[in-house]
């Protein structure tokens, strides 16, 4: 069911990666701040729980998220995606996007897209808390031209479709 993600129950680790060819995380907790996750290879993960505050999930892989919980312990910002020229990025699939109870705001995600033109981050049926701010994604630069930052059938905390019109374009 869309938009339905379980917190895990799995092991705790202070951060992880990935670096090699492919990777699987299965029911794994990752607790940190800054840099929780740097992916650079191919790496799916299903029923995490992934915890940060800035850049949390970055690199330059390629990752598919499912039925994972992404937690914002403070202000900050999800994703930092530094996709390459003709790779997917970052692509999370009925996840949870909750935030400790004083987060009032943690972008979607941030890019330079100066420095990182072909950046791919995509959300699809999940849900998101009210610290997500209106405008999502937090884009500098003027090289936006092949930036894929999307959104399918996004919903509130509760299951209700959000209206994401006022998102950056």
């Amino acid at each position: 069911t869309g938009g339905t993600a379980r917190p895990s129950k799995g092991c705790a680790a202070a951060a992880g990666g990935g670096n090699g060819a492919r990777g699987v995380l299965r029911n794994a907790d990752f607790h940190r701040f800054q840099d929780t996750l740097l992916l650079n290879g191919r790496v799916y993960a299903t029923n995490c729980l992934v915890q940060g505050d800035v850049d949390f999930i970055w690199g330059y892989g390629s990752a598919f998220f499912d039925h994972c919980e992404i937690k914002a312990l403070h202000q900050g910002y999800h994703v930092m995606a530094r996709t390459p020229a003709g790779q997917p990025g970052f692509v999370f699939a009925d996840c949870l996007l909750t935030a400790a109870d004083d987060v009032k705001q943690n972008w979607l995600a941030r890019i330079e897209a100066d420095r990182f033109p072909h950046s791919h981050v995509a959300f699809i049926r999940c849900q998101m808390g009210e610290h997500i701010p209106v405008a999502g994604w937090l884009v500098t630069g003027t090289n936006v031209s092949q930036l894929r930052f999307e959104e399918f059938q996004t919903a509130d905390a509760l299951g209700r479709p959000s209206d994401v019109r006022r998102r950056h374009p």
